[in-house]
């Protein structure tokens, strides 16, 4: 049995959002699109997706909330742990769970760009970023 407005209490509808409407804008070689937040709809989802250029370097940086991140097209290189010493090649297809607070750094090769979907609770909660880089 599927349940009905009724059933949750109150009245519910879909929500079409076009490309145009979520793309958010573009700042250092990433474009960013945001697809659902709960400032715009009251609820607890938050997914996103971000388009990384080659050669794009996210530098050290942390959220709030837990990440899960699908890698939809292109290559990324993600790295955490002591001195970035975790490294994690990602290819089209992967996903990768980061957990809040972890501080971590996101690259992709300068032949090749990243097309991530990424999924927050918390209204996508908050990054902060760090200054210093990571060591190669």
């Amino acid at each position: 049995m599927f349940p009905t407005e009724s059933d949750a209490g109150a009245a519910k509808s879909a929500h079409l959002l076009s490309a145009a409407e979520a793309f958010v804008g573009s700042d250092n070689g990433i474009e960013f699109w945001r697809g659902a937040d709960s400032h715009a709809l009251g609820t607890q989802a938050f997914l996103a997706r971000a388009r990384c250029a080659p050669g794009t370097r996210i530098p050290p940086h942390w959220h709030t909330e837990d990440t899960v991140a699908y890698l939809a097209d292109g290559k990324a290189v993600f790295r955490s742990g002591e001195d970035f010493r975790d490294v994690h090649e990602m290819n089209a297809g992967d996903w990768l769970f980061v957990p809040a607070g972890m501080v971590h750094v996101e690259e992709t090769p300068d032949d090749s760009h990243g097309d991530f979907l990424y999924a927050r609770a918390g209204a996508g909660g908050e990054t902060t970023y760090l200054d210093e880089a990571p060591q190669s």
